[in-house]
């Protein structure tokens, strides 16, 4: 059995012993039998993570799907115990204590509109209490269009009690479905860290944002930097950057970041260890930076950004761990 806890990220180096102990954890195992799945046997580790992405296909429940959008599967009770026992000892549930006190950057990765805000404010509440210093924060997102219930979540945010009618507000009502992930992780860096019109700032140099498909850039009461950015997808018949794309986007701008740095990555525990994988591949293994990625629990800030996640959003995260795994493997 390994000894390395899976809850415990690596920063760098060789992470094939952080691999191993994720997809050799018990609880993990027992999970996986439940579902009707094989043993490992005389499989080595790539082998094994092959086989763990194809049986993972029945926790597949997005379908294309925003996250919000998922219809719930109705897991029995013993298969949602087995979900969250899982989840507790590969590091999807609860919060992540930075390893660090100095990073040269924090780095909050945009998503659904609740991320959007809940992760600005864990960020800004580190720093406001000295248990971080950097020396920029950088809101790192895509440019997708905000869909189901994430209109009405962002309206009730912003303290919108009544949104408008299209009969009655034409205007309105087009200017406010065309939201998108953007916009929302501007509103939740501004809010969180005290932003408002004065402190947006021309970028130094010029091109510091070059090539994002949409940016802010403020400077906060102390001068600190912050940035706000959709980056662009790899390939451009994509219509949105995944994860790894932004973090590749970032790896490219030497104005912001350079190799060998240390990042601190904010983002919400279900997501963590898929999105520590991808920026193993993408900054540690190509560039030597290290990294830190830090989960928390959405509403542990904002009472209301509170979400309870059921047993089935993580078989879906523990799914999308094992395919970043294996790539990190493949590059290591």
């Amino acid at each position: 059995m390994p000894s390395v806890d899976p809850r415990a990220r690596p920063s760098g180096g060789d992470p094939r012993p952080w691999i191993e102990a994720w997809v050799s954890a018990p609880e993990l195992l027992a999970a996986i039998a439940a579902f009707g799945g094989e043993p490992r046997g005389d499989r080595d580790l790539l082998a094994w993570l092959q086989y763990l992405e194809g049986f993972s296909d029945r926790w597949e429940f997005r379908h294309g799907n925003e996250r919000n959008l998922v219809v719930d599967p109705n897991l029995t009770p013993e298969q949602d115990e087995l979900a969250f026992t899982a989840a507790d000892a590969l590091g999807l549930r609860g919060l992540t204590e930075p390893a660090h006190t100095d990073y040269d950057a924090v780095v909050i990765l945009g998503g659904l509109v609740r991320a959007c805000f809940a992760r600005p404010q864990h960020a800004a509440r580190l720093l406001a209490d000295g248990h971080v210093q950097t020396r920029r924060v950088i809101g790192l997102g895509g440019s997708r269009p905000l869909r189901g219930d994430e209109h009405e979540l962002l309206d009730r945010l912003l303290g919108i009690r009544k949104p408008p009618r299209w009969w009655t507000h034409p205007i309105a009502w087009f200017r406010r479905r065309r939201r998108n992930e953007f916009k929302a992780m501007d509103t939740g860096l501004r809010e969180a860290f005290g932003l408002q019109d004065e402190h947006a700032v021309e970028p130094e140099p010029r091109d510091l944002l070059a090539n994002a498909l949409k940016a802010t850039n403020y400077r906060d009461d102390r001068g600190l930097p912050v940035h706000v950015v959709a980056a662009p997808p790899l390939d451009p018949s994509h219509d949105r950057a995944n994860t790894a794309e932004t973090y590749a986007w970032l790896a490219e701008r030497p104005h912001i970041v350079k190799p060998g740095q240390r990042l601190l990555i904010v983002t919400t525990a279900i997501y963590a260890p898929y999105q520590h994988a991808d920026a193993l591949r993408m900054f540690a293994l190509p560039h030597g930076f290290e990294i830190d990625t830090i989960g928390m629990e959405p509403g542990e800030v904002d009472p209301r950004l509170h979400q309870p996640f059921a047993g089935h959003a993580y078989l879906q995260e523990i799914r999308s761990t094992f395919r970043s795994l294996r790539m990190l493997l493949e590059a290591a």
